[in-house]
Parts: structure tokens; sequence; C-alpha cells
């Protein structure tokens, strides 16, 4: 990613550079709004499914679940680990740690499995919603056509994509909610790298 610098200044017959990157900067805001708007709506009848708030609830007991057994079976392998590093130690002090290990693993990749038909049946429901980084495509379309004779299709896609991480962090880590934003705070106007 680069950043390109200018310097502004009047020029005769041209109008007013500054004009033209204020409203720029007022077309992104705008376009960031209406993809936030419709975010809003979507997670707010998403919330409202009965289904999709259970099985949610549920998803984050087995991945509660699941983190603890998985750091039980990290400090008995440290232990057994330690252990095995002194000489001193013989196998009989590392055999019930070792025993534990075994009859955590199986238990772990139960919760493991259950936790991702879970996370296949929220995805599903998701989806049902139109809560997906494909169809933020559909919905940046017409606002990159409305305003492509002053935005970029890939500067519309980078302020898409950073409304999308938004709406993830709502989905699936802590966020509350998705929050409008103020022109004084829009500070810059992105673009994807074209070249993979």
């Amino acid at each position: 990613m680069h950043t390109i610098s200018f310097l502004i200044t009047d020029v005769e017959g041209y109008g007013r550079p500054r004009e033209a990157f204020d409203g720029r900067f007022y077309m992104m805001w705008k376009i960031h709004n209406q993809l936030v708007k419709e975010a809003k709506k979507r997670l707010s009848t998403l919330f409202c499914n009965k289904k999709y708030r259970i099985l949610r609830q549920k998803y984050h007991k087995r991945a509660s679940e699941e983190a603890a057994v998985k750091k039980k079976i990290d400090e008995l392998n440290n232990k057994i680990l330690e252990a095995s590093e002194e000489a001193e130690k013989d196998e009989a002090q590392i055999k019930p740690w070792s025993e534990k290990v075994k009859e955590l693993e199986p238990q772990y990749i139960e919760l493991d499995e259950k936790r991702k038909a879970l996370a296949k049946q929220l995805s599903a429901i998701q989806k049902q919603y139109g809560l997906y980084f494909g169809c933020f495509d559909h919905w940046f379309l017409p606002l990159s056509r409305k305003y492509r004779k002053h935005l970029s299709s890939q500067q519309v896609q980078e302020e898409c994509k950073r409304v999308w991480q938004s709406v993830c962090s709502v989905l699936y880590g802590d966020g509350k909610e998705i929050h409008f934003q103020k022109l004084d705070e829009f500070a810059s106007i992105s673009q994807c790298d074209a070249a993979f």
C-alpha cells in the first residue's frame, strides 16, 4: 500500500482543488454510513431470530468449555515436558500426567466437533440474512457506480472491507454495535492494492 500526498494550490480555470478533495471525502463518508446503515438493519433482524440467539449461546458455551479443556491439556503437557527435562524425575511420576492427557484429548476433540457444527449452523443463518462478505459486494456496487466519476471502485471496496471488519467484530468478537462515522472523523480514503 502506498500513500499519495498532494500540494493543494488554486489554479486559474480549474476551480478549487480543496473543494474537490472535500467533495470526495464527503462522498466516501456517505458511502461508509450507507453501508453501516444496511449492516445495522441486517444485524438487527439477525439478532431478533430466536434460533440464532440460542445457537450463539450454545456456541459460546462450547467454545469456553473447549478453551478450558485445551488449557488443562497444555498445562499437563508443560509439566510432562519440564519433568522429562529433569534427570531425577522417573517415568512413574510422569505417567499419571500422560494418562490424564490421554483422557482429556477425546473430550477436547468432541467439544471441537460440536463447536464446528454449531458454527456451520450459525454461518448458514447469517447467509440467509445476507451477512457475508460476498453480499457486501452487492451493496457497494450501486454506490460505486453512483460515485464512479469521483471515487475508484478500489477505494469503495476498501471502505466496504472496513465496514465488514466492524460487522465481523459484532458477529464473531466482542463488538456490541456498529457506529456511524462523523464527517470530521474521516481522515483518509484507502485504496485496495490491485496486485495480489
